[in-house]
């Protein structure tokens, strides 16, 4: 079973393509490519291009694609709109199966995979994996998750998420990482721990381990990987929406004009 992964919640587009076995069988999942650029954000320019690359770096065509994986936020509302748009329009009157994932469980799963590969001792059973994104408005999207016995050797699989998504101040989301942690080992990683590191690592106190930035960018692969699991069904893909967590702008300032008692854009 070939899956193709897209992940654009961030400045960082990525695609990636895995074989995983199809329903019952006991091959791990292989990864077969992975493209990765910075769009700065305008992934509607360069998705279907980065798609191109990865599908031909792992020798496949997308007539073989048999899921197609999209990260589905929170992060970046335009982003999360392109990839869905995109993912779509490929699996339309196909029978392509388009699954959603979330993109902070396919961060901290990609996370955890270079962990353990990385030097030192990889992350202890009971260890939180925290990422977290640039919300802007002063704010991230962070999730938290801890690591079961069965991955503490680096591996991936499914992480059991124990601070449900949300959007936060960066010191209170650093706050609930620490409760979370409960004085054991905590990870917290992301775009918005880099813009807001100063405040989320005074917050933290030391409780916690501030990755860099290539132990914790995303992964289109990842997403692959986590799609491969199942999900979706042919011709239901119109109902997947992205997950805001937090209103849009438009909507806040349409709310605003309600509340206020003006009359709402368009109204007339």
């Amino acid at each position: 079973m070939i899956v193709l992964g897209i992940e654009t919640s961030t400045r960082l587009g990525s695609v990636g393509v895995v074989e995983a076995p199809d329903e019952g069988g006991h091959r791990p999942t292989r990864v077969l490519a992975e493209a990765t650029r910075d769009s700065g954000l305008a992934h509607g320019t360069f998705l279907l291009g980065l798609i191109d690359e990865a599908l031909g770096l792992g020798g496949c065509d997308l007539s073989g694609v048999d899921v197609i994986a999209v990260s589905i936020g929170p992060g970046s509302f335009t982003g999360l709109r392109v990839a869905l748009a995109t993912a779509k329009g490929l699996v339309l009157g196909t029978t392509t199966r388009l699954v959603g994932v979330p993109t902070l469980t396919a961060l901290a799963e990609a996370a955890l995979a270079r962990l353990g590969t990385a030097p030192g001792p990889p992350p202890s059973a009971g260890a939180v994996i925290a990422p977290c994104l640039d919300a802007r408005r002063g704010e991230v999207y962070g999730a938290c998750f801890s690591v079961p016995a069965a991955l503490a050797s680096g591996t991936t699989g499914p992480l059991p998420e124990i601070e449900p998504a949300g959007a936060f101040a960066p010191a209170e989301f650093a706050r609930r990482v620490t409760s979370c942690a409960a004085g054991g080992v905590a990870f917290v990683l992301g775009d918005g721990a880099s813009r807001h590191r100063g405040s989320i690592d005074e917050a933290l106190g030391g409780a916690a381990v501030l990755l860099d930035d290539e132990l914790g960018r995303p992964s289109g692969a990842t997403v692959a990987a986590i799609g491969a699991r199942g999900g979706g069904s042919p011709g239901d893909a119109a109902g997947l929406a992205p997950i805001y967590v937090r209103a849009s702008e438009a909507e806040r300032n349409r709310e605003a004009v309600l509340a206020s008692g003006g009359e709402r854009p368009g109204s007339r």
